[in-house]
């Protein structure tokens, strides 16, 4: 099908960060690029799908991709960050800490212009960069330093696909979490590969998030235990997420 200027066509939506890019040397800078394309390629073409065939806007330690109409949503959010995160343990087993590859990776679908003259003008695009660029979604991967892929979706690409546990995803990985990144506030859903993300707060921390969500009821049997875990950090009380407070945790109930 010809596509033509001016006109937006439905597309998934990536953006692949570097964590702490900017705290390397030149010469450092230079080897966390080579590694990171080497990682994005290998990784594409290993779940099927052409690298080439992405139109990007290439960063020093990012990539903004606008994917092929054909793509397999659930295979891209299913197996990229899979395959990445396995490639990313090998390389890095070898590094020292400071030169690792760890990746903030988010996904969206939406409308986009093709043709920009200097971009994808897009609001979809906005919106997958603030996710990836959330707060949260950084201090994600400094609260498990071992862990090498930081994967945040948009709530529709939650709901349809996350949700339907495609590609063997596992739902209860996912933790939603509120984002508000410069003008952008909006919902997301958040999971650290390789570590189970519990965030458990039983106390009522609607407050922190009353400008989009109504307050959350609690029962006589949660409101004794105030308490939240995230990974090997456990705190009382509710809790938020990102400087500025700027990203939240939802409270959900023990099981």
């Amino acid at each position: 099908m010809e596509e033509h200027m001016d006109t937006p066509y439905r597309r998934l939506v990536v953006s692949i960060d570097m964590q702490r890019y900017s705290r390397r040397r030149n010469v450092e800078q230079f080897h966390a690029q080579q590694r990171f394309r080497r990682v994005m390629t290998e990784s594409v073409e290993a779940i099927g799908l052409d690298h080439a065939q992405w139109t990007t806007q290439q960063g020093g330690d990012s990539e903004l991709a606008i994917l092929p109409a054909e793509t397999p949503e659930p295979l891209l959010v299913g197996r990229l960050p899979v395959l990445l995160d396995e490639k990313l343990r090998d390389i890095n087993r070898e590094l020292r800490p400071e030169s690792r590859i760890r990746l903030r990776m988010a996904v969206h679908e939406g409308l986009v212009h093709l043709d920009g003259p200097n971009g994808f003008p897009s609001d979809a695009v906005i919106q997958t960069c603030r996710l990836c660029d959330a707060d949260a979604v950084k201090q994600a991967l400094d609260r498990f330093p071992d862990a090498n892929v930081a994967l945040v979706v948009s709530d529709s690409i939650h709901r349809d696909i996350v949700v339907q546990e495609y590609e063997a995803i596992r739902a209860d990985r996912f933790h939603r979490i509120v984002v508000h990144n410069k003008e952008y506030t909006g919902e997301a859903w958040l999971h650290v590969l390789g570590e189970v993300v519990a965030c458990v707060p039983l106390d009522a921390a609607a407050a922190a998030v009353q400008a989009t969500e109504a307050p959350v009821q609690r029962s006589a049997e949660t409101s004794a235990a105030s308490k939240y875990s995230f990974g090997p950090m456990a705190n009382h009380g509710p809790t938020a997420i990102g400087d500025n407070a700027n990203a939240y945790i939802r409270p959900t109930e023990l099981p």
